[in-house]
């Protein structure tokens, strides 16, 4: 078993170690906006983070709908060094904070964890993952996610996002007839179309990632 594995099973032992009981009364610690997205489209769904007291760690479950499928993201760490994952850290983490991820089927686990206890940002984003929509997709749905903080007297907590379908024609191609389309790479260099590996297009002021 990898240095990396035996951290991801550790992590999940100590979260299942936790009360299990949802608490009607408890406070909301994750949020994240309504996505409203056209099929063919790829998105970014973020958590955000907002905790009254300190957490240095927790546990993410993340279930799609039918018509959403989760999509590799590809990018740098503090390190310099190319990453791939479904789910990217966000400014709530340092960079000792480490990531564990495990997909199975639509659901996507994640395991957030700082081995000195170095506590979470306040008020940032935790997470963010990119999902794509297929031509099946409803025209309205949710995202259920199911959470855990690092502290014994924590219960799991669920929330769901609201997803509805763009009534207009998705766009399958970075080609638009309206507007200028820009297309970079991860390094921010500026190509003529989208190539294999991370996009980031940036059309009538908007500016989305797409993995190829």
């Amino acid at each position: 078993m990898t240095f990396f594995n035996k951290i991801y099973t550790k992590a999940v032992m100590l979260m299942a170690a936790m009360a299990f009981t949802a608490n009607a009364d408890a406070q909301e610690f994750l949020s994240a906006e309504k996505l409203t997205i056209k099929p063919g489209e790829t998105k970014e769904v973020a958590l955000n983070y907002s905790c009254p007291s300190t957490r240095s760690g927790c546990e993410v479950h993340i279930t799609l709908p039918q018509g959403l499928s989760f999509v590799m993201q590809e990018y740098e760490n503090a390190d310099e060094e190319i990453e791939k994952s479904y789910a990217k850290k966000g400014k709530a983490c340092y960079s000792s904070h480490g990531i564990a991820e495990s997909l199975k089927e639509q659901t996507l686990s994640v395991v957030i964890f700082e081995l000195n206890k170095k506590n979470l940002r306040n008020d940032n984003v935790l997470l963010t993952v990119l999902v794509k929509a297929a031509e099946d997709i409803a025209d309205n749905s949710e995202i259920s996610v199911k959470y855990l903080f690092e502290d014994p007297s924590d219960v799991y907590q669920t929330f769901t996002v609201a997803v509805q379908k763009d009534a207009a024609t998705g766009i399958s191609s970075v080609e638009t007839a309206n507007s200028e389309v820009e297309v970079y790479d991860a390094a921010g260099v500026r190509k003529a179309s989208a190539s294999k590996g991370l996009n980031i297009i940036r059309t009538a002021g908007k500016t989305i990632k797409v993995v190829k």
